[in-house]
């Protein structure tokens, strides 16, 4: 079945470009393609198959289909579950970012007490596998800092975002976007308890830095902007928000 390898990689290839550009729906397509030729390469249950029902998951929650997002991500982990627990580092991954999809899917549908399982699942394993400073630790981290935040944990959100916060801006400087998406988080985190003035540095500095790194239009930086407008709005400096907006 090698043969039919090539073919694979292409699909992957377009549906990663399909989703780079927000096209969700051909990129969705374009992975069940790359599964379906893989299951036949590999097998059903293989590492390569479990990061596909990943992709799958990505790219229907984007829709908007989160039962069917959640449906992927499990059988992802039925598959991971079924491997040898040692067997590598692209394994360990893929079981880290199944689980942190799960708890992320249970947290965007309210489950909140299912979501702290799987986030903190997702968390012990970053640390045990890749290091307590390592980006896998700090974007796992990032999600339960997140699910706190929803829950008005504020202490505890802020306590992970810090920690996530130092050990990015050690191991991939202040200039990247992992880096801007804990600012965006923890001026959110300010706007919600109130505390406009706070959350002002960290708005502008997730905004300046998606600026430098993606382009002032791309979505991503977009989403920075309007929260940091929403920021200034608290602050009553509604001459900046409004261009802004």
């Amino acid at each position: 079945m090698s043969d039919l390898f090539p073919d694979a990689l292409d699909h992957f290839h377009t549906a990663e470009a399909a989703l780079a550009r927000s096209d969700f729906a051909r990129a969705e397509a374009e992975y069940l393609a790359c599964l379906r030729l893989f299951e036949q390469i590999e097998g059903a249950n293989s590492v390569n198959t479990a990061n596909l029902h990943n992709a799958l998951a990505i790219v229907r929650e984007m829709q908007g289909n989160l039962d069917e997002a959640l449906a992927s991500a499990r059988q992802a982990h039925a598959i991971m579950q079924a491997l040898p627990q040692e067997n590598g580092r692209n394994a360990q991954t893929i079981r880290l970012q199944t689980w942190l999809k799960i708890g992320g899917l249970q947290r965007h549908m309210a489950r909140y007490a299912a979501a702290e399982l799987w986030l903190r699942r997702a968390l012990d394993h970053a640390v045990h596998c890749f290091g307590a400073a390592s980006p896998e630790a700090a974007e796992a981290r990032n999600e339960l800092g997140i699910l706190y935040k929803y829950t008005a944990a504020f202490a505890k959100a802020e306590q992970l975002y810090r920690q996530a916060l130092d050990s990015l801006t050690q191991s991939v400087g202040e200039q990247h976007s992992s880096v801007a998406a804990i600012y965006h988080n923890l001026g959110g985190l300010e706007h919600a308890r109130g505390n406009f003035a706070a959350g002002e540095p960290y708005g502008r500095k997730a905004w300046a830095i998606n600026c430098a790194l993606l382009g002032e239009n791309h979505p991503t930086t977009l989403q920075d902007a309007c929260a940091y407008a929403g920021i200034l709005d608290g602050l009553e400096r509604f001459a900046e928000s409004e261009p802004i907006y």
